[in-house]
C-alpha cells in the first residue's frame, strides 16, 4: 500500500507491508496499552503518538502511519 501524506509544506511518502488486519490491531493495541508513552484519556491516538515522540519515546511509526490513514479516510 503506498499513501501520501501530505504535512506542513512537504509531502512524505510511506510503503508499509499490508500484513493481516490481527497484526495491525495487535500494534495499536500494544500502543494503546504501554504507559511509557503517557496518559490516554482525553486526547487522539494520533495526538498520544505525537506528544510521545516530542518527548523522545520512540513511540512506533506504524501506529502514527494507520492514524493519519484513518483520519484521511474519514
Amino acid at each position: 500500500m503506498l499513501v501520501l501524506i501530505r504535512i506542513i509544506k512537504f509531502t512524505v511518502s510511506l510503503s508499509l507491508p499490508g500484513g493481516d488486519e490481527a497484526d495491525k490491531i495487535d500494534i495499536l493495541r500494544v500502543f494503546d496499552m504501554t504507559s511509557k508513552y503517557g496518559p490516554s484519556v482525553g486526547i487522539s491516538r494520533l495526538q498520544r503518538w505525537e506528544r510521545a515522540k516530542k518527548w523522545g519515546l520512540n513511540p512506533p511509526t506504524e501506529v502514527s502511519f494507520r492514524a493519519l490513514v484513518h483520519r484521511a479516510k474519514s
